[in-house]
């Protein structure tokens, strides 16, 4: 509900805040000649959060922690393609519109048609009985925003048997334009051309877009039109290479692929 997407529209504006502070920190201290690291900012920031920043204490901890994890992982990534001799993009800020995603740790609970967050308490699912709730140890929950709808997955730990060998016949994938797809024994996947298809209504939105005055309230009602059509192109386009991989693992079952 509307109450429920503004408080995560709050958590993902902290997780970005947190991130964007610490690389600032690690960006200055860096330069200083000091020796910055994840743990270090994040005690730093433990330090005076309460005194400069009292409204954090509005939403759970793990999303600091979080943050500040990630922000050490992209630096290990940095400078490990520095190292390796590999093309080297500096971590950036994030940006709100952008980055609007965060992570959760701790007291995560699944049923059927709903989740139980940290602070948040249950939270009603728009699907059912797709993330596992059985035999397994839930480590964090991820929630992200696209296109003004909102999406979780999770971080579980699992005993997965291990994979029966195929023993089909060999099978080749032929990638076209035309075509999407069109396999060796026949079965052709059309493409579904969806740019094309939405064309005009992109065009559409983006005159609309660029007439609404910048910082307004109805500019931010088109941009969310605007991003919905590109999610639904993403959607579709998504839908149809599962559609592809689904046929090739688990209808023709081939012991090999040619693509």
């Amino acid at each position: 509900n509307n109450s429920e997407a503004s408080y995560f529209l709050g958590c993902a504006g902290f997780a970005r805040f947190v991130y964007n502070y610490g690389l600032a920190e690690w960006k200055r201290q860096y330069e200083n000649g000091e020796k910055p690291s994840a743990y270090s900012l994040k005690k730093q920031f433990n330090r005076i959060k309460d005194e400069q920043f009292p409204w954090t204490r509005e939403y759970p901890y793990t999303i600091e922690s979080e943050a500040f994890d990630h922000l050490g992982c992209a630096f290990q990534n940095f400078f490990r393609r520095v190292k390796n001799g590999e093309k080297s993009g500096y971590p950036k800020f994030k940006k709100k519109g952008i980055s609007d995603k965060f992570s959760l740790r701790g007291s995560v609970h699944v049923e059927s048609n709903r989740i139980q967050l940290p602070r948040t308490g249950w939270i009603r699912l728009a699907e059912s009985d797709y993330l596992p709730t059985e035999n397994v140890k839930i480590l964090s929950a991820n929630i992200s925003r696209h296109a003004d709808d909102w999406f979780i997955s999770l971080q579980v730990e699992e005993e997965v048997q291990e994979p029966v060998a195929q023993t089909g016949a060999p099978l080749g994938i032929d990638l076209g334009i035309k075509s999407l797809a069109v396999c060796s024994d026949g079965t052709v996947f059309d493409n579904p051309k969806t740019l094309s298809r939405y064309e005009r209504k992109l065009k559409q939105l983006g005159r609309e877009l660029s007439r609404r005055k910048l910082g307004g309230h109805n500019r931010e009602k088109t941009k969310v039109k605007l991003s919905r059509v590109y999610q639904r192109i993403a959607n579709i386009r998504n839908h149809g290479l599962h559609n592809i991989s689904r046929y090739v693992t688990a209808r023709a079952k081939p012991r090999t692929i040619v693509i």
